[in-house]
């Protein structure tokens, strides 16, 4: 996708227009070469076709937040959004396929339940590659179905110790957290939360993770009721430091190929960004990141962008 509007102008004169108000711009050009998944205004994941532009939404309000930017990458994870069979394996535990809408607006989430057994009540993977030095981060949809705690765990035999964080599906708050883990958790409409950790593996290898169920209380084995657990979606492991838009996977780890934003200047110009950094850190129309004197070809930073715009250089 290619345009070609530049205007030439005096020092400052704002010469082509890449992103305005989170979409596309006639001089910007844009490559995917894979589906990706999106969030519409109405708040439901939606997949955008290959070299197609994804203008993202605010899930909760359905604000636009502007043209999302994401670097390569791979899901894991197995059958992400299907999680009722192999190669998904339970302990005191069972799972119930296509019970409720997901995050996506069909009715294909799962329904993971706690058996009456006491014990350790989980969901969990095997087999899975971990790369030494690299941060990994496990993430799942998650809604509460009578259990009101989650728990995601990453191996200590990858990680050195165990490394897992605790959501409380009901309030949005972390509880309790083992192991150098950072955390996350992103609020869907429906009552559903997207709960991530990440950690960096220190040994590598192959090994699990886990998705389990806790008890108010904090306990992670206990006995069951047999009716209480947890509804569950879009399954997912990575390497990066944070969750990107989710990527189904069926019989085999899948990749999302890196969102890719350019511009060549004709002529000196500063790169004026308005939006949001993947580390949360934002640029608002008053403070934008800058970037000055690109004569050569530049490819935007991965992001939320609203506004990105070329200014002649002084």
């Amino acid at each position: 996708m290619l345009g070609q509007a530049t205007l030439r102008g005096g020092a400052g004169a704002v010469s082509a227009v890449l992103v305005r108000d989170g979409a596309l711009g006639p001089a910007a050009t844009f490559a995917r070469a894979s589906p990706a998944r999106w969030t519409t205004a109405a708040g439901l994941l939606d997949t955008a076709a290959p070299e197609t532009p994804r203008a993202d939404h605010d899930p909760m309000t359905g604000a636009p937040r502007g043209v999302l930017i994401e670097p390569a990458r791979t899901n894991h994870l197995l059958a992400s959004d299907a999680m009722a069979g192999a190669p998904w394996q339970t302990l005191a535990a069972s799972v119930a396929a296509d019970t409720v809408a997901g995050p996506d607006g069909s009715t294909r989430a799962e329904t993971l339940t706690e058996s009456m057994a006491t014990g350790i009540h989980t969901l969990y993977q095997s087999g899975l590659s971990y790369a030494a030095g690299q941060p990994h981060t496990l993430s799942v949809f998650a809604k509460t179905n009578g259990r009101e705690r989650l728990q995601l765990v990453l191996p200590s035999t990858a990680f050195g110790v165990v490394c897992s964080a605790v959501f409380d599906l009901t309030t949005g708050a972390v509880v309790a957290t083992e192991g150098p883990v950072s955390h996350g958790l992103v609020h869907w409409p429906g009552g559903w939360m997207r709960c991530a950790v990440t950690a960096t593996s220190a040994a590598g290898g192959t090994s699990n993770a886990h998705v389990r169920l806790r008890t108010l209380g904090g306990s992670s084995a206990y006995a069951g009721d047999g009716v209480s657990g947890v509804h569950l979606w879009g399954a997912q492991l990575e390497r990066g430091e944070d969750p990107s838009s989710p990527i189904a996977t069926v019989g085999a780890p899948a990749t999302r190929a890196a969102d890719s934003l350019t511009y060549a200047p004709p002529y000196p110009s500063d790169l004026h960004l308005v939006g949001q950094a993947p580390d949360g850190t934002g640029y608002p129309p008053a403070r934008p990141l800058v970037v000055r004197g690109r004569s050569t070809a530049w490819t935007a930073p991965p992001g939320l962008w609203s506004s990105i715009h070329a200014r002649t250089a002084a």
